[in-house]
């Protein structure tokens, strides 16, 4: 548990803390089934040589249900990433990028933008609770820098 989790989290920041967290084992996820896929896509160019045609219908089957998994996964991806571009460009969206989608430590993210730790708390903060308000559809998003 890192210091920006745990007893000081607000339980109105929860669900988009959650969300947004979800970013990064999502990539995984897809990552992970994009190699899985173009295994499959070399196994059945060798299948359709040495074997028959039923063995062949299979793994495209298996394909289509990767790929429309994958697309899921994209959307998901997408999805996460519009929220936080509907945030204004500033210091609160920057947070959200660099943590959430590009997964750099809060230590790096400090020393990268030269907040303090209470400073980068009180804004990743704010940050969630507009995220909140974007999830909860009422777009209102509080930007106070």
């Amino acid at each position: 548990m890192n210091r920006f989790e745990g007893n000081r989290q607000r339980p109105d920041t929860l669900h988009a803390q959650a969300y947004l967290a979800e970013y990064r084992a999502l990539v995984a996820q897809r990552d992970t089934l994009l190699d899985t896929l173009e295994d499959l896509q070399k196994a059945k160019r060798r299948a359709a040589v040495f074997t028959g045609e039923l063995l062949v219908r299979r793994r495209a089957e298996g394909q289509t249900a990767l790929l429309t998994t994958l697309n899921e996964l994209e959307r998901s991806l997408a999805e996460r990433l519009q929220l936080i571009e509907q945030m204004p460009v500033g210091t609160q969206r920057t947070i959200l990028l660099d943590r959430y989608i590009n997964g750099w430590a809060w230590l790096e993210i400090e020393r990268r933008m030269g907040y303090s730790e209470r400073a980068m708390f009180a804004l990743h903060k704010r940050a969630l609770v507009s995220v909140e308000g974007l999830l909860a559809g009422v777009g209102a998003l509080r930007v106070a820098e």
